[in-house]
């Protein structure tokens, strides 16, 4: 993936928002944490892949790509949040699939998302660490959901002009 580019267009969305909606002094980094656990449980939903109880089947291939580019949104977001103290190259970021299954997979991420929430707010610990491994477990989630990384760039521009309208339209 072309991390760079994906993190420009990403920045272009952000500092839109943050003038339309007068966000300059605000510290917008717990929200977006909470923007990303939400958008990936939004995912499982739409995998359904936790629902042991019920036979309906996962949402189709488009939607599930859809909510998984959501977070990839929202992941750009906090790398521009914490790009002080973010140093990686992006491009050593491989994919981990770190269990056996999407639930445990799933798991993996929100166990992810939970230690960078307790470091993220701790000026003096480094993040990079804890950043990087969310977004292998992440990479490795979209893996195993049977997306390549050209089809989540693609879909990453496409949601992204999406959003733009959306500001557009005062959502």
């Amino acid at each position: 993936m072309n991390y760079q580019e994906l993190l420009d267009t990403q920045n272009v969305l952000d500092q839109r928002i943050i003038n339309d909606h007068n966000l300059h002094d605000k510290n917008l980094l717990d929200g977006k944490i909470l923007a990303l656990r939400v958008e990936v449980g939004e995912l499982a939903n739409e995998t359904r892949c936790f629902k042991f109880w019920s036979v309906k089947p996962p949402s189709s291939r488009e939607v599930i790509l859809e909510e998984y580019v959501d977070g990839i949104h929202f992941l750009l977001s906090l790398a521009l949040e914490l790009k002080d103290r973010l140093t990686f190259p992006y491009s050593e970021i491989k994919a981990i699939v770190a269990a056996e299954n999407l639930t445990g997979q799933f798991n993996e991420v929100f166990s992810g998302i939970s230690r960078l929430s307790k470091l993220v707010n701790c000026s003096a610990v480094s993040v990079e660490s804890e950043f990087s491994e969310l977004w292998s477990v992440y990479l490795g989630l979209g893996e195993l959901l049977g997306f390549s990384e050209e089809e989540i760039e693609e879909y990453y521009v496409y949601k992204n002009q999406i959003n733009h309208k959306r500001q557009d339209e005062r959502y």
